[in-house]
């Protein structure tokens, strides 16, 4: 799907985008939305935390399974997204990972996107990924791939 497919398709649903400098605002339709930590707290505006969601659009819960509705939701009927998100000066919201592609390093919260972003901006190299890995140390350690950029290609056929 192209971008300005999606870019239509979201905008009909009412959520706004800024494709210019990358991020969304839930302002168009009535939904209340919060930027929550681990136990459920409003986090202060320009912290980063799991995106979390409220409104007629949104759903209550899963449909007769009440163990998936409670994890899914919060203890005042908020939907946890799964994203990892911070609110701006202008309250639009910008999507930094997914919850659970995180890597916690000795209780610190590191996103892969950030430092796949840092590899990537290195010459040479066409794409990167970062995941984390058991560790007896710190609980999880980072371990990052990367892809050299060709700059020939032969082939013989």
């Amino acid at each position: 799907m192209s971008a300005n497919a999606v870019f239509k398709l979201l905008s009909c649903s009412g959520i706004l985008l800024d494709q210019v400098n990358s991020r969304i605002s839930l302002s168009k339709v009535p939904i209340a939305s919060t930027i929550r930590d681990d136990a459920g707290q409003v986090l202060p505006q320009g912290s980063a935390g799991e995106l979390c969601a409220k409104g007629p659009q949104v759903m209550l819960g899963y449909w007769n399974n009440i163990s998936a509705t409670k994890a899914a939701m919060t203890s005042d009927g908020y939907f946890k997204t799964g994203d990892i998100a911070l609110q701006d000066e202008q309250g639009f919201f910008h999507i930094v990972d997914r919850k659970k592609d995180m890597i916690i390093v000795s209780g610190f919260n590191v996103y892969p996107n950030e430092i796949e972003a840092e590899i990537a901006n290195m010459p040479g190299i066409l794409e990167s990924a970062c995941i984390g890995v058991e560790d007896e140390k710190t609980g999880e350690a980072i371990n990052y791939l990367w892809l050299n950029k060709i700059t020939s290609f032969k082939s013989k056929m």
